[in-house]
């Protein structure tokens, strides 16, 4: 099952999934077992706050520190929780949106060609993506950081758009 928890709560073992909250700009590059202490005090000078974990995939250790087998979930090993999961979905996207918009505005001061396909992409896939669950998508546009706030702007007002469209 995939829950969130605090960065102080993190152990050794746990399977990292995403970020869920956190104070700066720092994304994970796939998710991962926490291999060690060092991982931990890396992630809370990263700013993280919370994370994503999944109980499933928790691992246990002996004496010697070896690996010596997965946590079981109390609950069903199989039950995900699917707004966790579109939200971590969405939660990337919107990211990856944003990523496409600093670049657009960066070739933009440039004088540079802008490239028109990425934006065409990431807006059929944003989209889909409010056709599929409106609700994490929205979700995601209401956990955005102030310092942010006037490039996240515009893609939120997109997203909100295509939601009103949707309806």
């Amino acid at each position: 099952m995939i829950i969130e928890i605090e960065i102080s709560a993190l152990l050794k073992g746990h399977y990292v999934v995403d970020i869920a909250k956190q104070r700066g700009a720092y994304n994970l590059t796939t998710a991962s077992h926490i291999k060690n202490t060092q991982v931990i005090g890396n992630l809370r000078s990263k700013g993280v706050e919370s994370l994503l974990i999944d109980t499933c995939k928790t691992l246990t250790f002996d004496a010697n520190n070896n690996i010596i087998g997965r946590v079981k979930d109390t609950l069903s090993a199989n039950k995900k929780s699917p707004i966790i999961l579109e939200i971590t979905k969405a939660k990337k996207l919107f990211n990856q949106s944003k990523e496409i918009q600093r670049q657009v505005f960066s070739d933009a001061q440039r004088g540079r060609n802008l490239n028109l396909t990425p934006i065409i992409e990431i807006t059929n896939q944003t989209i889909d993506t409010v056709f599929k669950n409106a609700d994490a998508l929205a979700c995601v546009i209401n956990i955005r950081q102030k310092d942010e706030y006037l490039l996240e702007h515009s893609v939120s007002v997109s997203v909100l758009m295509t939601i009103f469209a949707r309806f």
